[in-house]
């Protein structure tokens, strides 16, 4: 029952973070902000190096790196807000949502062959001669089981004749 109940656990959890919404008027102001800073970061970095230098132009040998940097800086947090915006909504159909079916089809494929899986032959002699024995070798298991069965039945376990 423990399982059952750590398994409903995070079943909760997990409609937890399904059914509360992200806040659709932070998501847009978010999305803004970052246009907005795509837009106006290379100027300002370019800004920034004009004033460093005393020259009237600026030589590409020294613009070069700043605009990497510039371009890294808008790639990463694009990155950032694409995976919010992902981690935002982990399940559903898409290719990159966590797959909760399958999961689930798993847990029961596992609940169906623990409770289809045979009775050991020890736990079955027990269970009929209502002692446990404890069995050597492969013919001593076969002479506990048929020892505690009578003669009408056959032994839970034993191989058909």
């Amino acid at each position: 029952y423990q399982e059952l109940s750590n398994g409903m656990l995070a079943y909760f959890r997990a409609m937890q973070i399904e059914c509360v919404p992200f806040p659709f008027p932070f998501a847009q102001v978010v999305n803004y902000t970052l246009y907005i800073f795509f837009l106006f970061c290379p100027f300002i970095v370019m800004e920034i190096l004009e004033d460093l230098t005393s020259m009237d132009v600026i030589g590409v040998d020294t613009m070069w790196p700043a605009l990497l940097l510039n371009f890294f800086a808008c790639a990463g947090y694009a990155a950032l807000n694409e995976i919010a915006i992902e981690l935002e909504d982990p399940f559903g159909d898409d290719d990159n949502d966590y797959p909760v079916a399958v999961q689930q089809w798993a847990i029961t494929w596992a609940i169906e062959d623990c409770y289809f899986a045979p009775v050991p032959v020890d736990f079955a002699s027990a269970a009929k001669g209502g002692r446990l024995a404890v069995l050597g070798t492969d013919s001593d298991i076969q002479e506990g089981v048929t020892a505690t069965t009578s003669e009408d039945e056959p032994a839970m376990g034993a191989m058909p004749s």
